[in-house]
C-alpha cells in the first residue's frame, strides 16, 4: 500500500479502475487539491511525471496505472491502466522525459 502525501491519488486511481475506468485525465489543480499541493517542478518539468520510482510515481504505478500524457501548458495529466498504455506513451521513463525538454 502506498502511504504519505500521494496516498489519496493512489486510492483515487484504484477506485477508478474498480469502476471500470481505463483512462483518467486530471488537471494539475485536481491532483494538487487531492494531495495537498504539488511542487513547482510538477508544473514546469515533464520529468516530475515520469513513470519511474520516485514517491509520486509509486502512487500511480502501485495502483496499476502509468502516465500516458502530459500537457504542461494546459496543466493536465492523463493516466492509463498498465494494460492500456500505448507502447508510444509520451513519458515512458525519467531518461526519455528529461530529453523531452
Amino acid at each position: 500500500m502506498v502511504g504519505g502525501k500521494y496516498a489519496s491519488l493512489h486510492r483515487f486511481l484504484v477506485t477508478a479502475a474498480s469502476h471500470g475506468q481505463s483512462t483518467v485525465r486530471m488537471s494539475f489543480a485536481e491532483v494538487a487539491d487531492m494531495v495537498g499541493g504539488l511542487p513547482t517542478s510538477a508544473y514546469r518539468r515533464r520529468q516530475w511525471w515520469a513513470n519511474g520510482y520516485l514517491v509520486q510515481a509509486k502512487s500511480w504505478r502501485c495502483a496499476g496505472w502509468r502516465v500516458c500524457g502530459i500537457d504542461l501548458p494546459g496543466e493536465s495529466v492523463s493516466f492509463a491502466l498498465e494494460s492500456r498504455v500505448d507502447s508510444g506513451a509520451s513519458i515512458p521513463d525519467a531518461a526519455s522525459a528529461s530529453s523531452a525538454g
